[in-house]
């Protein structure tokens, strides 16, 4: 298995190694660059980042097509539209468009638990309506998605 260990110091480092060296077999691999998918980088010695760019882009780039998206950078500058209020819709959805809602709906709730909870109360907000989504349900995933 592997293992990341945080230090406030190479030299607090070192003895954490240390310790665990005494009971067990360790290789040290060095820096970590990523993590679980996410991609982890210190640009300087008080901040550590992490981000999950491959993940959202693989994303982006798996619903585009389907959903018709057309992103444009920096469009988007919050996950959801203020001023709308999402209700339940009053048609029948489509089975596979649910699927396909659950679908992007499962792939931003993992960005948002993990590296992006700044979308979290939109894929809080989103989720109540999996169970028969409509259009204006879509629309505002897509926004989730560009932004």
């Amino acid at each position: 298995d592997d293992m990341m260990i945080a230090a406030p110091s190479d030299q607090r480092l070192q003895v954490i190694k240390g310790e665990i060296s005494a009971h067990f077999d360790i290789k040290d691999l060095g820096r970590t660059t990523h993590i679980l998918g996410i991609r982890v980088s210190q640009p300087s010695t008080t901040t550590i980042q992490l981000d999950q760019q491959v993940y959202i882009e693989a994303t982006v780039n798996r619903f585009k097509d389907t959903l018709s998206l057309h992103l444009q950078k920096d469009l988007y500058t919050t996950p959801l539209a203020g001023k709308d209020q999402l209700v339940a819709s009053t048609g029948k959805a489509d089975p596979d468009k649910i699927t396909l809602y659950r679908q992007v709906l499962g792939s931003l709730n993992h960005l948002s638990r993990w590296t992006r909870p700044d979308i979290s109360l939109a894929m809080s907000q989103l989720g109540r309506y999996q169970q028969n989504p409509g259009e204006y349900h879509f629309n505002a995933l897509k926004r989730v998605l560009g932004y």
